[in-house]
């Protein structure tokens, strides 16, 4: 009837997977995952993703290279789970930067996913609406701060007042280090 089974552990349909979002973990199923962590991980929890890979122009990977460490960003590729509209973002192809979720259709990138997450999702055990909505509005995006963690929500309307605004007028939530804790293992 859900459509949600498990193969070795594998995630096939998201109708019955839950994400809660904490400020020590980002939990999936019941499984905690830190930001950053090694792809494999995920993979073993929600199966093989399609990948995406992406050259850095040379000035660009020097300077991330300062910023990331040498060798992060020379093998950057984006993962994606289509049918589970999760989503996330690697420096090195191999560590996890940024993990997403899609929540409605806004722009198309290669990285989107082909369908919206369908599953329940919560920060700090609450409604991800009701968290993202007492984050700090910056004009497209809500910033939410958790911990050493940055919850970005991606709303379509900017003109949409904070009070309107509700599940649909979000496309998407990101969640990544802060600015400066990004080191990377």
């Amino acid at each position: 009837m859900f459509g949600f089974f498990k193969k070795k552990g594998v995630v096939h349909n998201d109708s019955n997977c839950t994400i809660d979002i904490t400020e020590s973990y980002i939990t999936i199923n019941g499984r905690n995952f830190e930001v950053p962590m090694h792809i494999d991980t995920l993979i073993e929890v929600l199966g093989t993703p399609r990948s995406i890979k992406f050259k850095t122009k040379e000035d660009d990977r020097q300077f991330l290279e300062e910023i990331h460490g040498e060798g992060m960003v020379t093998k950057r590729v984006n993962y994606v789970w289509d049918e589970l509209g999760l989503n996330c973002y690697t420096m090195n192809g191999k560590v996890l930067t940024c993990f997403g979720i899609e929540l409605n259709h806004g722009e198309k990138y290669p990285q989107t996913p082909k369908n919206v997450f369908t599953g329940k999702l919560t920060i700090n055990g609450r409604h991800w609406l009701d968290a993202v909505k007492e984050g700090e509005d910056c004009e497209v995006l809500q910033h939410v701060y958790l911990g050493d963690y940055v919850i970005t929500a991606e709303y379509v309307d900017f003109e949409q007042d904070m009070s309107t605004r509700d599940e649909t007028s979000y496309t998407g939530i990101e969640i990544s280090l802060k600015s400066g804790t990004d080191d990377l293992p």
